[in-house]
């Protein structure tokens, strides 16, 4: 339902490319971020889904994403920068559940 609501908001960015989204979306712009959100979201959750065996993360490392904007100062494409990112969300989840799980 969240997922078709973010689409539903953001149709009027959907043919700008993602470079100029990008560009959007370091200005703050809710409806840019809702887009790459859109772009990227059913792959992101995928990754996300084999290594943690939990989708929730993603939107974890969507989130790191979009405050962490300026920090993707490589020649490193967008998708390739996100997914490192999400990749480490989801290792986190796994290391601190794994803490959680020796301590009971």
């Amino acid at each position: 339902m969240y997922l078709l609501q973010i689409t539903i908001n953001c149709l009027s960015l959907t043919h700008q490319n993602i470079e100029k989204l990008i560009l959007v979306c370091q200005k703050k712009n809710h409806k840019a971020q809702c887009e790459v959100y859109n772009r990227n979201a059913k792959a992101m959750y995928t990754v996300t889904y084999r290594i943690a065996k939990d989708a929730y993360y993603t939107e974890d490392g969507f989130l790191k994403a979009f405050s962490k904007r300026n920090d993707n100062k490589q020649k490193v494409s967008f998708g390739a920068w996100l997914n490192r990112i999400v990749v480490n969300s989801s290792i986190d989840f796994i290391k601190k559940k794994s803490i959680q799980n020796r301590r009971f």
